[in-house]
């Protein structure tokens, strides 16, 4: 949303300036838990802060809030199906190594021989 006049009153911001549909978990990620707690505990429709972030001090305007929700299976299927084919293949891989290891048999060189006396001054 544009506020005429808004971005010329503070510092130019690094990220983005509109942050619409950001769940808490998403904007303490951007701005630090305690940033977010203090975010969504506003009312919507006005201005509020200073709220402080890693950011600095921030004046914010809160358009609207969204309760939280469950979302669908509908929602998550492709999520779940990329994260399970992803552990799947990922079975698979040390599956196939494993079987690799198991016909080689791994001989190691003996360590080199320590000195007589590691310490000076000191027998063995």
């Amino acid at each position: 949303m544009d506020w005429p006049g808004a971005a010329a009153l503070g510092d130019p911001f690094m990220l983005q300036d509109y942050l619409a549909d950001r769940t808490p978990d998403q904007i303490a990620k951007d701005f630090g838990p305690p940033f977010a707690r203090e975010l969504f505990a506003q009312k919507p429709g006005a201005w509020t802060g200073p709220i402080e972030s890693g950011y600095g001090w921030n004046l914010v305007f809160v358009e609207s809030l969204t309760p939280e929700r469950a979302s669908t299976f509908e929602e998550v299927e492709p999520d779940v199906k990329t994260a399970w084919l992803a552990t799947r293949k990922e079975e698979a891989w040390k599956e196939a190594y494993r079987k690799m290891r198991e016909k080689y048999d791994l001989l190691l060189p003996a360590p080199p021989e320590e000195a007589a006396s590691p310490t000076p001054g000191v027998a063995r």
